[in-house]
């Protein structure tokens, strides 16, 4: 050896110690289990929070994907604020990740440098490019849908989305045809749903026109529309293109609508969705407005569930204090394979009825039994805990401290509410990948080993 000649350190990729990954996994099997144990009800009644009478029906195929089927229902079922609370959670989890494996290096190659800003860089866009996927995935992939399932023994009980949209509207999307629309909620389990696009009947019409001769026969669809009253963006139910003469452009026009009620027209059902002013409401003794018979306790769409876990006591308080019935909307423009809620009525002999029989009555039901017409079922999701109102430092506060708390009842219920067949497809996905990596780790060192032997003089 000359004298300059030093011997070179050799850079080594530390062989990862499979204890934190069997201890990840035994954390999220020992939650699974825990879920069974003292289990969480998959739907709730969205008036009173309790456990509903009622299931969910998951296909063999959502069964098999399940940790990819339920993780994708539970990032849509996350309003505005949620969804950033997450994405922040995950930011905290790859900077201790980074943080974790930098520090591993430095152990096993003490005096060199680690892997440098570029290799960092790459790693975090790659990341952001799997968050975009997921959340992609969610929006844009046809996938198994979980349905609602109603007990077998009461068959007058009829399942309805009283909000949701075609390609017609400025906003949907482009594929979303009305019978997209029809096998969205067939998937979902509704047995009717109206079409309520912005400003026209067009999805509407041809969605009516490819109706089954009988309610039972598949999910049939009735027509509606969404305009502007008061101010507000409404639903008015049971009206088509006949009834344009109803509405002022985007508007819905009182003095028209008083007309025709004069004349013999049956007065239309109108829904206040949500999100919405709720202390402007139309109601009865406001001038030149149409009074709404309804108003959405649940909406599907992320402001609409933010809307509606903030304000959910005021807006049965109106439905109390008003006599409105309570429903609940899909607000779905294409977007998403995950049903939020479903309205519920009973309609006797709903079953052999024609599907304008049915609009006839589940309509004339909610005139007349107003409050008391609907029930509302909704998935179980966590609410965001934090005090209504909270302002300036005092909702910082409630911010931070709210966050944890999310964060966990999100975990617990994503394990929780789980079904036995879920609970099990989620171990074996679990598992499988633990061992891959386990026997990739195992290689990759084994290959190390070998090539350091044959270097060695």
């Amino acid at each position: 050896m000359h004298a300059g000649d030093r011997p070179q350190l050799r850079r080594t990729t530390p062989t990862p110690s499979p204890a934190p990954l069997l201890a990840w996994a035994g954390g999220v099997t020992a939650l699974l289990f825990a879920g069974a144990i003292w289990p969480v009800a998959p739907l709730r009644d969205a008036a009173t929070g309790a456990a509903a009478g009622a299931g969910l029906y998951l296909t063999p195929a959502f069964v098999v994907l399940a940790p990819l089927n339920n993780t994708l229902d539970a990032l849509s079922l996350l309003s505005v604020r949620e969804h950033t609370t997450v994405w922040l959670a995950l930011a905290v989890a790859y900077g201790a990740w980074r943080f974790m494996r930098r520090r591993a290096w430095r152990i096993s190659n003490p005096g060199t440098p680690g892997p440098g800003a570029p290799h960092e860089v790459r790693l975090l866009v790659i990341a952001l490019l799997w968050l975009v996927a997921v959340y992609a995935t969610g929006a844009l992939v046809s996938r198994p849908m979980a349905a609602i399932e109603l007990p077998a023994s009461d068959s007058d009980l009829v399942t309805i989305d009283f909000h949701s949209h075609t390609n017609a509207s400025h906003d949907g999307r482009t594929w979303f045809t009305p019978e997209r629309n029809r096998e969205w909620h067939h998937a979902a389990g509704y047995d009717a749903a109206y079409i309520s696009d912005h400003f026209t009947f067009a999805g509407a019409e041809a969605g009516v026109r490819a109706n089954p001769p009988r309610a039972s026969d598949g999910t049939v669809l009735f027509s509606a529309i969404e305009c502007l009253e008061g101010g507000q963006h409404v639903n008015v139910l049971g009206v088509g293109a006949p009834d344009y003469a109803l509405f002022d452009g985007r508007y819905l026009a009182a003095a028209a609508m008083e007309a025709a009620v004069a004349a013999g027209r049956t007065r239309p059902v109108i829904v206040q969705t949500i999100p919405g002013s709720l202390g402007r409401i139309p109601r009865a003794g406001m001038a030149k407005v149409v009074p709404v018979t309804a108003i959405e306790v649940a909406d599907a769409a992320p402001r609409g569930l933010s809307d509606g876990d903030r304000n959910r006591a005021w807006i049965l308080a109106l439905a109390d204090t008003l006599d409105l019935a309570i429903v609940s909307g899909s607000d779905n423009h294409g977007w998403g394979r995950t049903a939020a809620a479903w309205s519920v009525m009973r309609v006797p002999g709903w079953r052999d009825l024609a599907p304008p029989a049915l609009e006839q009555r589940i309509e004339d039901g909610i005139r007349t039994d107003r409050r008391r017409a609907v029930h509302v079922i909704e998935r179980t999701r966590p609410v965001w805990p934090t005090a209504p109102g909270a302002r300036g430092i005092g909702g910082w506060v409630s911010i931070a401290t709210g966050a944890p708390r999310f964060l966990a009842e999100f975990i617990w219920q994503l394990t929780a509410t789980r079904s036995w067949p879920e609970r099990l497809s989620w171990m074996a996905w679990l598992w499988a990948a633990v061992l891959l990596v386990m026997w990739r780790d195992a290689t990759r060192a084994s290959a190390r080993h070998g090539a350091a032997v044959r270097e060695t003089p």
